[in-house]
């Protein structure tokens, strides 16, 4: 166990870390019309300038906006950057945001979580 010092206040306050790596973003994959979840056979990836990287599939465990285990797609392992984000599914329009910022903390980088929100493509007639 490593234990810290950061300059977060004058005072010498002390943070314990416990070497356990961090995903940078955690997204939820939510039909916009229902609010089902739609992690199943969701992909996604984030870029940061010349850096890409595909989101994977996991479960969610110390965010305090999720419930544990929750299925979501994550993405940055301790990699602070400012990224852009697409999701995709099938049968849905692509979830695009830009300007995510996760940064680094005292112990590794300081988790974001997302929510995003996929419409239903329009009906090809």
């Amino acid at each position: 166990m490593a234990l810290t010092a950061t300059a977060c206040a004058p005072s010498t306050a002390l943070q314990t870390c416990d070497g356990a790596q961090s995903y940078g973003l955690a997204i939820r994959v939510l039909d916009a019309s229902s609010g089902a979840s739609l992690v199943q056979g969701a992909t996604g990836s984030i870029q940061d300038g010349a850096y890409a990287e595909p989101l994977t599939p996991g479960a969610a465990e110390n965010w305090p906006s999720l419930r544990e285990n929750e299925q979501v797609l994550v993405g940055a392992l301790e990699r602070a950057g400012t990224y852009a984000v697409t999701v995709r599914h099938p049968g849905f329009q692509d979830w695009v945001t830009r300007d995510v910022r996760v940064t680094r903390g005292a112990c590794g980088v300081s988790p974001r979580q997302m929510t995003a929100r996929l419409a239903p493509e329009p009906d090809r007639r």
